[in-house]
């Protein structure tokens, strides 16, 4: 693991990667309600539009324009993406598919970048969940979050999709959405 120059202790890449996508997504989402915030990519890598954003979300707010993303930044973001998401329309559920026959035949591309979705939506949710990009291709990485969506469900960990992965995937982002819908809004 990597040294950092200013404290001499190690310092892992992969949270500080995950942390700013994070950032990037929440401040993506609220850019679509908000036209004075810029659209940043959801990358992993702070970049020069993932700051312009920071920095007009905290003006928003009536925080210092610090560019930096502090626990109350985090609160009021959080705060703010939430009350964003609420007034989307309500989550559709997911159905169970009925059998392996359909995971079976080659997986349209439209169709992987669903279940990476769901697995991204999963993967906030959970720490046991790795991110994933959103690639359209069952990578390396898209298995290691199906192995662990199967081991949270009790299933064996093959990295595999199939019907009752799918159904363990849809039984919990089901789960979450109605948790999230039926909770009250936030103030």
């Amino acid at each position: 693991m990597p040294i950092s120059a200013h404290n001499q202790t190690p310092v892992d890449h992969t949270v500080k990667e995950n942390n700013i996508r994070e950032l990037q997504e929440r401040l993506r989402v609220l850019s679509y309600s908000d036209s004075s915030l810029p659209r940043p990519a959801v990358t992993g890598i702070r970049d020069d539009v993932t700051d312009a954003a920071l920095r007009a979300f905290q003006r928003s707010i009536g925080q210092e324009e610090s560019g930096n993303a502090d626990h109350a930044v985090w609160q009021a973001l959080d705060a703010a993406y939430r009350q964003s998401i609420r007034h989307w329309s309500p989550c559709t559920p997911l159905y169970p598919v009925g059998g392996d026959a359909f995971f079976a035949m080659p997986m349209p591309k439209m169709f992987v970048l669903l279940l990476q979705v769901l697995l991204g939506t999963l993967s906030s949710l959970s720490d046991e969940i790795p991110q994933i990009p959103l690639s359209g291709v069952i990578d390396e990485g898209t298995a290691q979050a199906l192995s662990a969506v199967q081991s949270l469900s009790g299933l064996p960990p093959t990295g595999r999709l199939d019907a009752m992965t799918w159904d363990a995937i849809a039984a919990l982002y089901n789960l979450e959405a109605q948790k999230f819908i039926s909770s009250p809004p936030i103030r």
